[in-house]
């Protein structure tokens, strides 16, 4: 994760201080083109050809003959038929591009899902542990330009220690959470611009740190279970809209590769 991450932040760092709209629009431009090029490579094109040309015949069929109950029901059928069809010969590239987009999307989120901290700003440090008495233990040590504004809430019946901090400094520090035991540490990050922050550091398994990949995981031994920043969700404006990265990033994704299409001449 550590090599993705660092792959991510080259190709990034062009798009750090401009609008956050137009870096998701060139990633969705790229995105729609790799996903063309994977269904032109990987898919049976003639047969996905053959079934969308089914589909539409049979739509045409229900128009046609809308008054004859029974053949609409018998076009009906086979459009459902020839829909499972289209479904089943999309599987192959679908499950080709799985992963690379599992990836693409867990990156986009560390940019796109929430912003650093602004100098000054403040917020909450949230520490989880295994073992309820392992509450009393956290202890925090914190980095120059980062005070903690307010002292421990220790909430024992919920595993969690919660502290109020402010971020005076920008760049990125490393906050050391110890439990008496072990001691982990959780990147803090305070910038002005499109800068990757990591909002929870986990101990758990491969597949949610898949989900949660800014950081590497946390150290098996001891009792914290995760490290979490709250940073402020980042919003994408267009005019007086307020978009969600997610729903951009697929509308900008499906228009570009419908855009796309004639030039590869691959069929989806």
């Amino acid at each position: 994760m550590s090599v993705i991450n660092s792959v991510f932040d080259s190709v990034f760092q062009p798009f750090v201080d401009r609008p956050p709209l137009l870096c998701l629009a060139v990633f969705a431009a790229l995105s729609g083109l790799l996903l063309l090029i994977n269904y032109r490579f990987v898919s049976n094109q003639r047969a996905i050809r053959q079934v969308k040309n089914l589909v539409q015949a049979h739509l045409l069929e229900v128009r046609l003959f809308q008054d004859q109950l029974g053949v609409v029901w018998h076009a009906y059928g086979k459009l459902l038929r020839a829909t499972f069809a289209y479904l089943g010969w999309s599987l192959m590239p679908l499950a080709v591009a799985a992963l690379p987009i599992t990836i693409v999307l867990a990156q986009l989120d560390l940019r796109f899902g929430a912003r650093p901290l602004l100098p000054g700003e403040s917020t909450l440090l949230v520490v989880h542990v295994d073992d309820a008495a392992a509450v009393d233990r956290v202890a925090l040590q914190l980095p120059d330009g980062v005070v903690q504004t307010a002292p421990l809430v220790r909430i024992p019946a919920e595993r969690r220690v919660v502290a109020r901090i402010q971020s005076q400094l920008p760049g990125r520090a490393e906050i050391l959470v110890g439990d008496g035991v072990t001691q982990a540490s959780k990147e803090i990050v305070t910038a002005t611009g499109l800068e990757r922050v990591s909002a929870e550091r986990l101990r758990r398994g491969w597949f949610e740190r898949l989900l949660e990949p800014g950081e590497g995981a946390l150290p098996v031994s001891g009792d914290i279970a995760s490290i979490a920043v709250q940073y402020p969700g980042r919003s994408l404006s267009l005019g007086p809209v307020s978009l969600n990265w997610l729903v951009a990033y697929f509308v900008l994704t499906l228009i570009s590769a419908f855009a796309l299409k004639p030039l590869l001449g691959a069929e989806f």
